[in-house]
């Protein structure tokens, strides 16, 4: 959540890695983390985005200030994140489907 501190140039980088970490937090405690993995999905799918937004120069490029650096990172998270909840979904969607036969 405060992965930012000493290194953003944006204050509107900051506030969002505030509020998503939040959102993060809150994921993890609501219906014993029940939604994390939605949330982790989603987060990852928004890094992505970030990472080819970074890439092409749309938004939030300058609004984020990013850098090459941001990009890694984003890939990264990305991939971490979008994996570990597919193989959450798909673990879950097996264990439904033993349950229902």
């Amino acid at each position: 959540m405060l992965g930012f501190v000493g290194r953003s140039q944006s204050t509107a980088y900051d506030v969002f890695h505030l509020i998503f970490g939040l959102l993060g937090a809150a994921t993890a405690v609501v219906a014993s983390g029940r939604y994390a993995p939605t949330f982790n999905l989603t987060f990852g799918l928004i890094d992505a985005y970030q990472a080819v937004a970074q890439l092409i120069g749309i938004f939030p490029t300058q609004l984020f200030n990013l850098t090459p650096l941001d990009t890694v990172q984003h890939v990264a998270i990305a991939v971490v994140l979008v994996g570990v909840s597919v193989a959450w979904f798909m673990r879950t969607s097996r264990e439904s489907a033993k349950i229902r036969s």
